[in-house]
């Protein structure tokens, strides 16, 4: 990753009885409570369900070993006191920075 703002991560937090279309135009479904889209050096935290802005979290990108840390609230991921057992594996897509969704090739 040389240049963050051209990828998007969208991770999926908790579980859904069914799978729910991600955020941004993914093109994808994951069982969630809540999604968690990392795009360039911002992330964003919706309800899984009806889409609704719950926030946002901090990233850092560290381009030289190519990762990048979101440290998510519990009370923006929605699970009070529980913890999460781990994200589902990320989808991640072309990021159109203009266009706020994902690109599809």
């Amino acid at each position: 990753m040389t240049d963050p703002g051209l990828v998007a991560t969208t991770i999926a937090l908790g579980d859904s009885d069914q799978p729910l279309p991600a955020p941004h135009g993914a093109n994808t479904v994951m069982p969630a409570q809540v999604f968690v889209t990392v795009h360039g050096t911002t992330a964003d935290v919706v309800g899984a369900a009806d889409g609704r802005e719950l926030g946002s979290a901090p990233v850092t990108v560290d381009k030289e070993r190519r990762q990048v840390e979101v440290p998510v609230k519990v009370t923006l991921a929605g699970c009070g006191s529980r913890t999460f057992g781990g994200g589902r594996p990320p989808s991640a897509p072309c990021w159109g920075p203009c266009f706020r969704k994902a690109v599809r090739p």
